[in-house]
Formats: structure tokens, sequence, C-alpha cells
């Protein structure tokens, strides 16, 4: 009677096992969404760097256009106008250059060659 009922224990286990999935299947279903998703991401990212490089040369253009028309040298950083200011302490101590108008929020500057 012990095996008889080994064997249907047997028999019930290996039975509603089969029903499950092919786990191997399964992972490599995942796997491919996977790399699916990371090559949709790839292109997003690399659509967004092509807006970003347009809106900096946008911004670029538009600096250096708002420069020759006023004549004031604006911030490479953040664009905000430049003021005029002597180093005071340093190496460049007394040496003029350009700072941001926006100092210390942006520490933009311009050497100003001798």
């Amino acid at each position: 009677m012990f095996e008889k009922d080994m064997i249907s224990l047997a028999e019930f286990f290996l039975n509603s096992h089969r029903e499950q999935p092919d786990f191997v299947e399964k992972f490599k279903k995942q796997i491919m969404e996977m790399k699916e998703n990371e090559q949709e991401a790839e292109e997003k990212i690399e659509e967004q760097r092509a807006v970003f490089a347009d809106e900096v040369e946008k911004v670029t253009e538009k600096t250096n256009t708002d420069t020759e028309a006023t004549g004031q040298i604006l911030c490479p950083r953040c664009g905000a106008p430049m003021v005029r200011r002597t180093a005071a302490k340093g190496v460049n101590a007394g040496k003029e250059f350009y700072g941001c108008s926006r100092f210390p929020r942006c520490r933009g500057i311009v050497n100003i060659q001798d």
C-alpha cells in the first residue's frame, strides 16, 4: 500500500508541474523585452540629445547676436551680462577680468587679455 501511495503521489506532482510554463522560455522572452526596451530608450536619448544640441546652438547664436548688438559681454555659462572686476587675491591679484553679474550663483569669468 505504501508503494501505491508513493506512485500516486509522484504522478500527482509530475502532472501538476507539467502545466507550469517553461521557465527558460519565459526568461528568454523577458530578456528579449528588456533588450527591445533598452533599444527604444537609447533611441529616445539620441532624439533628446539632438533636440538639446539644437537648443544649445540657438542659445549660442542668440548670445552672439546679443553681444554684437549691445556690445555687452555675456556670461558663457548662463548668458547673463558680465561685469568688469579686479581680482583682489591670489595669483591674479590686481588683474582685471569680466565676472558674471549673477555671482555667486554663477561663477562664469572671462579673462581680459593684456
